[in-house]
């Protein structure tokens, strides 16, 4: 629960005294990974800095092969956030979201005359990629469950996401709100029932993701949290909704090959780990949109990729399965 109780910290170090004003994306993966010191900090775990790792790869040094003569593409997740040293973790408290790897996306939206399909687009983007590119992450003595935990940290400047997205959609006469998106900005647990995004989504807002992708199926379920103002300052003050979700189950799914991780953290690769390492992971891998700034271009280093291996075994006492 350290990354969800880090989010209570978030408008503190947005918004209080003493602490710089945030322009920039990278702004708030910064004050969101003081925010989860504050939360580590708070439990007296030894040395707190090295639980974060920022631009953390998917894939290790393996990059995703491109047509010639592309470079291979290094994807990354914004903030990876590693609670092993806790030694914390059971079976029952997995029930409650507790993970020891958890992957971090993080968006920030803000500006006076919005995009909003775009903004929309790059939202989806970042949701799918952590429903395919997360690695999976088991125990040795529970090959068969998931230890990776998967976040969208989403922060809005004003009192509501909705000026910046495309919130709705229409069918025949009426509209909907997205059936994906829903879940992302509506407090509390929710679930986004199957949609294959070709079908469900424009494609100006696919074009974002890239129209290759158009061919998956994704379906989900999430807890999401949401701070925001409880007054309207105006416009001589900065504010801010700060939301993370999180994805307590998804299956992702191309043709007849899926990846599903239900809430139980139970893998089900169909028809096997190879088929959708190839068809799921591979795809979303060579296709998914990248950020700007290239660094996904770039290999990683030796020391940016940890051997986790020791870790994982040691995640929680043997008698209970491991968070």
């Amino acid at each position: 629960m350290i990354t969800e109780q880090a989010l209570l910290h978030l408008p503190e170090i947005l918004t209080g005294s003493g602490y710089p004003e945030q322009h920039y994306e990278s702004g708030i993966v910064s004050a969101f990974s003081l925010a989860l010191l504050q939360s580590l900090n708070g439990r007296n775990v030894p040395n707190p800095i090295a639980c974060l790792q920022t631009e953390k790869p998917f894939r290790g040094r393996e990059g995703w092969p491109r047509p010639e003569p592309e470079t291979p593409r290094y994807l990354r997740a914004d903030l990876n956030v590693r609670l092993h040293q806790l030694r914390v973790g059971s079976k029952r408290l997995a029930a409650y979201g507790w993970r020891h790897d958890n992957w971090i996306e993080s968006k920030f939206f803000r500006g006076d005359v919005p995009n909003k399909q775009v903004n929309t687009g790059l939202l989806l983007a970042d949701l799918v990629r952590i429903l395919a590119l997360v690695p999976s992450v088991r125990a040795k003595r529970f090959p068969d469950h998931d230890l990776a935990g998967r976040f969208l940290l989403h922060v809005y400047e004003g009192l509501s996401p909705e000026p910046y997205l495309s919130t709705t959609r229409r069918i025949g006469g009426a509209t909907e709100v997205r059936k994906w998106l829903k879940p992302l900005i509506t407090s509390g647990r929710s679930k986004c029932a199957p949609i294959l995004l070709s079908e469900y989504e424009a494609a100006g807002i696919l074009g974002e993701i890239n129209t290759n992708l158009g061919e998956l199926r994704i379906e989900f379920d999430a807890t999401t949290f949401r701070i925001e103002p409880t007054v309207d300052l105006g416009g001589d003050f900065t504010q801010y909704t700060c939301i993370l979700t999180r994805i307590d189950a998804f299956k992702v799914s191309r043709g007849d090959v899926s990846l599903e991780v239900q809430a139980d953290r139970s893998v089900i690769e169909t028809p096997n780990k190879d088929a959708v390492r190839t068809e799921v992971r591979e795809h979303v891998g060579r296709w998914i949109s990248t950020k700007a700034g290239g660094v996904e271009e770039k290999k990683p280093d030796e020391e940016e990729v940890e051997d986790e291996e020791q870790e994982e075994d040691q995640a929680a006492p043997a008698q209970v399965a491991p968070a």
